[in-house]
C-alpha cells in the first residue's frame, strides 16, 4: 500500500524545489492547508475524484486521523495552451522547451506534460504583450507567459529535498528514485515536449 499522501507530497516537493531555485513557470504556493470535515463536505460535491475516503477505509481510520490536504497557491488568469497555437507560434515554443530544461536543471522531472497542465497568462492588453526574460524585475522575472501545473506525478532529481509536515507518518510505499532512473524519465519527457512542438498534439 502507498502513503495516501504520495502524489500530494510529490507535488509539495517539486513546487519547493523549483520555486527555491526561481522557476518562473509555476504559479506561487501560498500554503499548504488541512480541511477540516465541515469543509470536506461542502468541497465533495464539486470534486471529479474523492480517492481520500478509499484510502480511509483501507486503513481503517477516519478523517480527523486522516484529513484531506491541499495546497493553496496564486490564481492564474489564463487560458490552457492548445496545440495548434503552440504550433504556429515560435515564442511560446522557445518558451516552453526552456520551461522544461530549467525544470530539469532545478533536478524535477515534471511526470505529467499535457495541453491541460499548461496555461498562457493572460496580459493586460488582452494577450500580446509577453513578459521580457531578461528583465531584472522580480514580478516582471516571475510573470513567465507559460505556467506550468499539476506536479502530483514529478519526480524530484536524489536526494529530494524534506517535504513540509502534512499530518500523517506514511510508512509503506517508499517514494525513491535512483539517479540512473531520474536520467531516463528526464530524456523521455524532453522527447515528449519536442513532440508536442512538431505535432501540436
Amino acid at each position: 500500500a502507498l502513503d495516501p499522501y504520495l502524489y500530494f507530497n510529490r507535488e509539495v516537493d517539486a513546487y519547493a524545489r523549483l520555486v527555491e531555485r526561481g522557476a518562473a513557470f509555476c504559479p506561487r504556493i501560498i500554503s499548504t492547508v488541512s480541511i477540516t470535515a465541515e469543509e470536506e463536505s461542502t468541497l465533495k460535491p464539486h470534486m471529479k475524484t474523492y480517492w481520500i475516503s478509499r484510502y480511509r477505509r483501507k486503513a481503517r481510520t477516519t478523517q480527523e486521523e486522516l484529513p484531506l490536504k491541499a495546497l493553496l497557491m496564486e490564481w492564474v488568469d489564463g487560458n490552457r495552451l492548445a496545440g495548434k497555437d503552440l504550433a504556429c507560434d515560435g515564442v511560446l515554443q522557445v518558451e516552453l522547451r526552456q520551461a522544461v530544461e530549467k525544470m530539469h536543471a532545478c533536478g524535477v522531472v515534471w511526470g505529467d506534460a499535457k495541453w491541460r497542465n499548461i496555461l498562457v497568462r493572460r496580459s493586460v492588453d488582452g494577450g500580446t504583450t509577453r513578459p521580457d526574460p531578461d528583465s531584472d524585475s522580480a514580478d516582471e522575472a516571475h510573470a513567465g507567459h507559460l505556467v506550468l501545473l499539476d506536479y502530483s506525478n514529478a519526480r524530484c532529481q536524489p536526494p529530494p529535498p524534506p517535504p513540509p509536515p502534512v499530518g500523517y507518518d506514511g510508512k509503506e510505499g517508499q517514494d525513491s528514485v535512483d539517479a540512473e532512473e531520474w536520467e531516463t524519465m528526464r530524456k523521455d519527457e524532453s522527447e515528449i515536449i519536442n513532440y508536442m512542438i512538431r505535432c501540436g498534439k
